[in-house]
This record gives structure tokens, sequence and C-alpha cells, in this order.
């Protein structure tokens, strides 16, 4: 019952830019609690994974063995990356958003 309440608030409440980031931020907060050995660029490293493996189309490509498929995400996840970054440096620093 509390899964389902907490799945129908989380949509509920994240439908705008500023909401979903402080959604990412929790999330990020508690992989760094979960990998306490890691420094924060392995942090970052296993957010990234747990966030891609937990995409339905990236596990139905793989299924599928869409290698091309998979190989065009791949690149789009690299350029994305390079776009965060062009972001993060023109807009103002977004202060460290406060959890839920």
């Amino acid at each position: 019952m509390m899964k389902r309440l907490f799945l129908f608030l989380l949509k509920k409440y994240t439908f705008t830019e500023k909401e979903r980031f402080e959604v990412y931020n929790v999330l990020q907060e508690q992989v760094r609690n979960d990998y306490t050995e890691q420094n924060n660029h392995g942090n970052l490293s296993n957010g990234f994974i747990e966030f891609i493996m937990s995409s339905d189309l990236v596990n139905d490509y793989v299924q599928k063995n869409n290698k091309d498929a998979l190989n065009s995400i791949r690149k789009c996840l690299s350029d994305d990356f390079d776009k965060s970054v062009n972001f993060i440096k023109i807009e103002p620093r977004r202060k460290k958003l406060n959890s839920l």
C-alpha cells in the first residue's frame, strides 16, 4: 500500500524539470548512502548504471539483441552528457535542492 502511494505521489509531483531534479537528487543521495566505499565519480557511475538498467527501452533492446538501437542510445547519451555540461555552464548554478 505504501509503495503504491509513493508511486502515485511521485507521478503527481514530477511534472516539471525542477521537480524531477529534486527526485534525482534524492536518488543520487541514496546511491551515495548505499555505496559508501565509492568516491564521487564511482557514485555517479553507479547511479547512472541503475538509471540505465531501469529503462524498459534499454531492457527491451538488450533482450532482442538490437545492437544498432543500443549503439544509437550509447551515442545519444554521450552527446547528451556534453549538452548537459554546456547547459550547466550557461545556466545559473542550481542550488542544491532540498529533499522532499
